[in-house]
């Protein structure tokens, strides 16, 4: 097993006919390009995530924003019911002192 192994060795991979020299030059080459290629895609995957890490932290910033606005709204919102109930009672309250006028001056038309 191990002679087979030392004999496969021998001989180059790019060109299994002839042996193998201190360095196949073919073999080097494409080990390079392979390298290349795999520095440039973790490259691109490394300026992906960037981008997608800046994009999410923005979205996030955003729907950050868009909360406080919605809960400014809702604020504004019961601040303006408040101010409805307010003015209800207040209308209620004008409404029943006629009433008490004329129960004391007994001009009720009704008997």
């Amino acid at each position: 097993m191990f002679q087979w192994l030392r004999w496969q060795q021998t001989f180059c991979r790019a060109c299994p006919a002839k042996p193998m020299p201190s360095r196949c030059v073919m073999t080097a080459n494409v080990e390079n390009l392979i390298l290349e290629m795999l520095r440039a895609l973790r490259n691109d995957v490394q300026t992906l995530r960037t981008e997608t890490r800046q994009g999410f932290a923005e979205q996030k910033q955003r729907t950050g924003g868009v909360e406080a606005a919605i809960v400014k709204a809702r604020g504004d919102n019961l601040s303006t019911q408040e101010d409805v109930y307010r003015q209800q009672t207040t209308m209620d309250r004008l409404a029943e002192r006629p009433d008490r006028v004329e129960k004391r001056l007994e001009l009720n038309s009704n008997p």
